[in-house]
């Protein structure tokens, strides 16, 4: 449209409505098209600049704020180009601007600016106005053929649209809250099967902050592992990891998986062998870390007391290939050793020499017998035994190098013990050496005590014979080696009493425990299930 078609007898005038809303689209389309207008429609700044092109356009009317070119933009963009800049531009918004936007708007070229909440009446007036001023058009010149209507009909079509879009809103709301809904379940469903594997796994799991380093959850395994419950452990501020300045930060800070070795200490004190493994949770900047905790203490043990018989079985067919070769020699070496002492029966220092040589000799037939019990070692013939008959047999046995020493016994006895299904002369022989030993450390007019009871070990119930001596200790360093074949603390000793009894312990499916502190003296205990069945078991009863 030129500038020479003002005044023109034409019945069409044309207005570019811009709106990214399409209710308001519809709403002003319905409106002035029902008055003789024709209203052509964009989304946005940048299709109606397309239509422009196209359409020769008496009035443009634009939304304030819109996606890709907002209004401003647009009337700006409009009146710097020649060809366009002549055509009269609304602002019709629903925004409210300051005097300041006014003024922008004035300063770019914007002849009317609407607020939308002012209604289509003063739209309605400011587009017949500039019908009739810039273009010399009235109204009724413009409806031509078209009935135009008053403003109770208006108000009955504006009313219908208005229903009709809130019936679609409407619609759209109850599929978006179905949809929503739906999706709620799910997210229901998959967090209940989350939880139900959390809590019943197998293995114990606990979630970590990594930058407090506090407890978040855990599920039942790691309250049954920790004996803590669920509410104390989510209270400890972090897990109860010994050695934890080193571990910790290696299993937090892992970028993708970390497995270490470790103990733990539960709420009895009691410290237990633990596989650790840690992942992050696959989220970016998500804070916390799932901790999986596997108990590998029965399996520690197992593969100690694999170890301990390969290491025993070993020892005796060594022993069994070896002991003929030196028995015999020995036996050679020993009898001119008594020969030497007869012979040299008025000489002191020569007869001094001969029995010092000879009580070594007697030491080396010692640990030779006991090498060869090894190997000639059998599979317990077990029987229902009373502990305290066993007890009492090695005691008598004992009369003597405690009476030397003058140590007293304290025995403190549980009076309803049940009998337990052992071989009793190997028991006797454990026992024996464990007895031995703390007569050995225990001071000249000192005392050892015995004592008998029953406990629950899990689901296990185990009897319980426990040797107490006041002795000098033994030091923490040497207490893991105890067990192992030639170990010994005590002067003189072979390193073999322990040993073989760990050996015969073992193949009873019984423990043996030491307890010691440095100058406070050691605790033995030898802890036997109740009514075990063993390899070899015979029930006699008698």
């Amino acid at each position: 449209m030129t500038a020479s078609d003002k005044g023109s007898s034409t019945k069409i005038f044309k207005i570019l409505h811009v709106d990214d809303a399409q209710e308001n689209i519809d709403l002003v389309k319905e409106y002035f098209t029902d008055y003789g207008y024709t209203v052509i429609s964009a989304g946005n700044g940048v299709e109606a600049l397309d239509l422009l092109e196209q359409e020769d356009v008496h009035l443009i009317i634009s939304d304030a704020m819109m996606p890709k070119m907002d209004g401003f933009q647009f009337c700006r963009k409009v009146k710097g180009l020649s060809e366009y800049a002549h055509i009269p531009f609304f602002i019709y918004t629903g925004d409210y601007l300051d005097q300041e936007d006014r003024e922008l708007a004035k300063s770019i070229g914007v002849e009317r600016y609407i607020l939308k909440s002012d209604g289509l009446n003063e739209l309605s007036e400011a587009v017949n106005e500039i019908a009739n001023q810039w273009y010399g058009y009235r109204p009724e010149d413009l409806a031509g053929e078209n009935d135009t209507i008053d403003d109770s009909a208006f108000l009955e079509k504006h009313h219908q649209v208005i229903i009709k879009k809130l019936e679609e809103k409407m619609h759209d709301l109850e599929q978006y809250a179905e949809t929503l809904n739906k999706k709620n379940l799910e997210l229901q469903e998959s967090e209940a099967r989350y939880r139900s594997l959390f809590e019943n796994a197998n293995i114990g799991i606990v979630i970590l902050d990594r930058e407090t380093r506090r407890i978040l959850d855990v599920n039942k395994q790691a309250v049954n592992l920790f004996k803590y419950d669920k509410d104390e452990l989510l209270a400890l501020g972090s897990l109860p990891i010994e050695d934890d300045q080193q571990m910790t930060p290696q299993l937090l800070y892992t970028e993708q998986f970390f497995s270490g070795d470790a103990s733990i200490k539960n709420k009895d004190g009691k410290s237990i062998e633990v596989k650790i493994n840690s992942v992050p949770i696959a989220r970016a900047h998500d804070p916390r870390i799932i901790v999986y905790i596997r108990d590998v203490s029965e399996q520690a043990k197992i593969q100690q007391k694999l170890l301990q018989i390969e290491n025993m079985t070993l020892m005796g067919r060594l022993a069994a290939g070896i002991a003929h070769e030196i028995r015999n020699p020995l036996a050679a070496v020993t009898v001119n050793l008594q020969y030497l002492l007869k012979r040299f029966t008025g000489n002191d220092e020569i007869r001094s020499t001969v029995e010092m040589a000879m009580e070594g000799s007697k030491r080396a037939e010692q640990v030779i017998e006991k090498t060869l019990n090894l190997a000639r070692a059998k599979p317990p013939q077990a029987k229902l035994e009373d502990v305290h008959d066993i007890i009492d047999q090695v005691l008598w046995f004992m009369r003597i190098p405690m009476k030397q020493k003058n140590i007293s016994v304290e025995k403190t006895f549980s009076s309803d013990l049940p009998k337990i299904s052992v071989d009793g002369k190997q028991i006797q022989q454990v026992l024996l050496n464990v007895l031995q030993n703390a007569v050995d450390v225990t001071h000249t007019n000192g005392s050892v005590g015995i004592h008998t009871f029953q406990f629950d070990d899990g689901d296990i119930k185990k009897v319980c014979i426990e040797i107490v001596d006041n002795g000098p200790g033994i030091p923490e360093e040497l207490q893991k080696h105890l067990f192992e074949p030639f170990n010994t603390t005590k002067r003189g000793g072979t390193g073999l009493g322990l040993a073989i009894s760990k050996y015969i312990m073992d193949r009873h499916n019984a423990d043996i425990q030491v307890s010691s502190r440095p100058g406070r003296g050691s605790t033995i205990r030898l802890q036997f299930p109740v009514y075990q069945p063993i390899s070899g078991e015979k029930n006699d009863t008698r």
